[in-house]
């Protein structure tokens, strides 16, 4: 994914004026590079590069990645509030970045089979702005390109479920039901509405 979005920003990022083109540097001679929003049958690809950038700085911290999903929110800031029904999957990533998203890391082997009952508790409500990740203890490498993964380990062999907001995770979660219940709280720190028109403004 790491290898993927870095192609994605050499391609398609406009180091000029922010955002993504539709199409690739390498492309062939055009009138002119246009940037979409509208969802149509498939999400924009502005929309699905801000949260897969989002995503990804939620895994790796490179802040880097957050300030380009962010340049990429405000320049698309004036269309989502004109036609906000055309850029459904857009206001979805912003939500993303306004609220402060849950990052559940599991700390198993990936072979394991009781990891399944975590898997089902993250799955048995509609949890939104969450990240999942496994810290398997036989993938070293992993954890090194992604932080979040690290000092996680499974308990006495076990499988386990942390919960992290705000770069700060909760002890290690031995049951599947208690990560479903602790999923159910509200999360903290939710930007505020002047945070909101500060952060995303029309450039």
């Amino acid at each position: 994914a790491l290898l993927l979005n870095s192609r994605m920003l050499d391609l398609f990022w406009d180091k000029e004026e922010v955002g993504f083109f539709f199409t690739s540097n390498d492309h062939e001679l055009l009138i002119a590079r246009a940037k979409t929003l509208e969802d149509g049958v498939i999400h924009s690809g502005n929309s699905v590069a801000v949260m897969n950038l989002l995503r990804l700085h939620e895994l790796t911290l490179d802040e880097s990645l957050k300030d380009k999903a962010v340049q990429t929110l405000c320049l698309f800031n004036g269309r989502m509030r004109k036609a906000p029904a055309a850029a459904s999957f857009m206001i979805g990533a912003l939500d993303f970045y306004l609220e402060p998203p849950i990052s559940v890391v599991l700390a198993a082997r990936r072979d394991d089979g009781e990891i399944a009952p975590f898997v089902s508790a993250l799955n048995s409500a509609y949890f939104p702005n969450k990240v999942v990740s496994l810290a398997d203890p036989a993938d070293p490498k992993t954890a090194e390109l992604l932080p979040v993964l690290r000092g996680k380990k499974p308990s006495a062999g076990k499988p386990v479920a942390y919960v992290c907001r705000d770069s700060t995770c909760s002890a290690p979660i031995l049951e599947p039901q208690d990560l479903a219940s602790r999923l159910g709280g509200k999360a903290s720190g939710k930007a505020s509405r002047k945070d909101v028109e500060k952060k995303v403004e029309v450039r």
